[in-house]
């Protein structure tokens, strides 16, 4: 799903000719529930050795029917301590290495219980966005 300001940019841009801003980087945030739209919702897990990822261009395929997947795997460092029940991601926009905006949130299809010792991964092609 889109985040507010994301869709808000995409259809400005669609129907106002108004230019897109293109993020210097996006990353990835494991999720304790659903941001929602605003990326308020939830809590995106925190300590015990968490970082959110960046990511590149060279992560993704080029789009095709709507969507859009990652080419290489994605992998969390190895968690220190506890992290919960991961049940969403959610891609936000990076400007000047902070985070500006939320893009993208969507449900795992399993929910992922993360102990002390795991790492989370998704593998390649396991990972996608669908924009339809």
């Amino acid at each position: 799903m889109f985040g507010t300001a994301e869709a808000d940019q995409l259809l400005d841009q669609q129907f106002n000719g108004e230019d897109s801003t293109i993020p210097e980087g996006i990353d990835i945030g494991l999720w304790i529930g659903s941001p929602g739209a605003a990326g308020v919702g939830g809590a995106e897990v925190s300590g015990g050795g968490y970082l959110a990822i960046p990511t590149i261009a060279l992560d993704w395929s080029t789009a095709a029917n709507g969507v859009i997947t990652n080419v290489t795997e994605i992998a969390f460092d190895e968690a220190t301590a506890y992290w919960g029940e991961i049940t969403h991601i959610a891609l936000f926009a990076i400007w000047s290495g902070v985070r500006a905006w939320l893009m993208y949130y969507g449900s795992l299809t399993t929910a992922k219980e993360v102990d002390e010792g795991s790492i989370v991964k998704f593998k390649v092609g396991t990972l996608s966005i669908i924009l339809l």
